[in-house]
């Protein structure tokens, strides 16, 4: 289905699916309430998990900082960026800002990811920089790999 049918079939209310990016192995989930339970889910989660681990966990996702959470324990401060997943492959795409903030912060900045989110059943994965384009989850031994894109939007004027 191109995007073209997938809009049609939207505006008619039935398309619910997800859709496949063409080339970029991204899936984008455009039913407004799934995505949105599919990142509370993620949020959820991700906070449950650190505070589990002792973190003092504070949400700073309306902030515009660059990532969703900041925890702290024993001196130590990370910042989580949290991303939600329908599916199980872990494919993710950060923000311009998310992206500068995470090559601002290497040693700080973690990729919290939950696959599965709309399942409520999901496996999670926490990103950190690893050499110069790497992000590796430890415990999993899962490795990502950074592709850098640039982009452009053109609007006309009325």
């Amino acid at each position: 289905m191109n995007l073209i049918d997938a809009f049609r079939k939207s505006r008619r209310g039935t398309f619910e699916k997800e859709i496949n990016v063409k080339n970029s192995g991204i899936h984008r989930q455009y039913d407004v309430a799934k995505r949105v339970g599919i990142e509370n889910e993620a949020m959820e989660r991700a906070k449950e998990h650190f505070e589990n681990l002792g973190y003092k966990v504070i949400d700073v996702s309306k902030e515009d900082k660059g990532w969703d959470f900041e925890v702290s324990k024993d001196g130590e401060e990370l910042y989580v960026e949290v991303k939600g997943l329908s599916g199980e492959n872990v494919n993710i795409e950060l923000t311009p800002n998310e992206y500068e903030k995470m090559q601002n912060n290497k040693d700080k900045y973690r990729i919290f990811v939950l696959t599965n989110a709309d399942k409520k059943k999901g496996d999670y994965y926490i990103f950190s920089f690893e050499g110069d384009k790497i992000l590796k989850d430890e415990n999993k031994n899962k490795e990502l790999t950074i592709e850098e894109r640039t982009g452009a939007r053109c609007r006309g004027s009325l």
